[in-house]
């Protein structure tokens, strides 16, 4: 009878070995990310519940202890009530408003053709700009006085605009600027999704009879609903954190219409140094995000 020394017969020392290797080199790749994640994502998250459950006394310098007291005060503060009117309303019209012209965006130039490229490029443009200093130049385009829009408005006949200035104006001036940079950005992976779709699935519509409007309604939109709940989900969080074109061009001004709650949560902390309030702020937010995303998901779940 013979012996295997324990070992068993399908052991292979060399396969042991290059799978251990392998675990290795993924956890040489992995764990930098997550530790980028936990430093920059999941810590702030966290130290933002935990903060909301303590104030700074300014008379001893010590920190206590207060429970929901923040998040009480806040439902009492008519500042934090405008905010949060205020970030409702932008997402409202922001985010519909972003989609909608991405997937136009996304099907005009998803057939290629000579001028398809040339578009691809004008509509992706705003995207290699950074935002601070997108904000920078149409803050400068839409001065009020000195502006080239309001320029060129005149030269048509149509009075100056306050824009930024009007609180009527400002929160729209706010999104034309978001929806200029964010459009094209969303366009992206709304055309991946539409690239994806089976040539010859579009082609089977097409000779039966299917119009443009039909095969974009009944064939291409439930087949990049993937794509399409990515993007959404993703321009919702991105929206409700939105903060640097407050920040750098309104100030939350004028009279508070556009007044958002992480620029609020900003000037709260920082400005005012309640940062127990102000992390009651955020939290909030995190926790309206969360329940708005978890119901975008399950409407927008494909079904295969």
């Amino acid at each position: 009878m013979s012996r295997n020394n324990g070992i068993s017969p399908g052991y292979n020392p060399e396969i042991r070995k290059f799978k251990i290797r392998s675990g290795i080199e993924t956890l040489v790749f992995v764990v930098p990310a997550l530790l980028l994640l936990i430093i920059f994502k999941i810590y702030p998250i966290l130290l933002s519940f935990f903060g909301s459950f303590f104030t700074e006394s300014f008379l001893t310098g010590k920190t206590l202890f207060v429970g929901f007291e923040n998040y009480v005060s806040l439902f009492r503060d008519s500042i934090f009530i405008n905010s949060l009117i205020v970030t409702l309303k932008f997402n409202l019209i922001t985010t519909p408003v972003q989609i909608v012209i991405a997937l136009i965006l996304a099907l005009l130039v998803s057939k290629p053709s000579r001028t398809s490229s040339t578009f691809r490029v004008i509509f992706m443009m705003p995207i290699a700009i950074a935002l601070t200093s997108a904000c920078m130049l149409w803050n400068i385009m839409l001065n009020p006085n000195q502006g080239i829009v309001n320029s060129i408005l005149g030269l048509v006949g149509i009075d100056a605009q306050p824009f930024f200035t009007s609180k009527t104006q400002a929160m729209m001036s706010m999104i034309l600027i978001c929806n200029w940079r964010g459009c094209g950005y969303w366009m992206l992976y709304l055309l991946t999704g539409i690239q994806d779709v089976s040539q010859s699935v579009l082609e089977s519509a097409r000779i039966d009879g299917a119009g443009r409007l039909r095969t974009i309604w009944s064939i291409i939109l439930p087949m990049i609903k993937r794509s399409m709940m990515f993007v959404v989900v993703s321009d919702t969080i991105s929206n409700l954190l939105m903060f640097i074109p407050v920040h750098m061009i309104t100030l939350g001004g004028p009279e508070g219409s556009t007044d958002l709650i992480m620029y609020e949560a900003y000037k709260t902390g920082f400005v005012y140094a309640d940062f127990g309030k102000s992390y009651a702020m955020v939290s909030l937010l995190i926790i309206f995000a969360f329940a708005v995303v978890m119901v975008e998901m399950k409407l927008l779940k494909p079904k295969y």
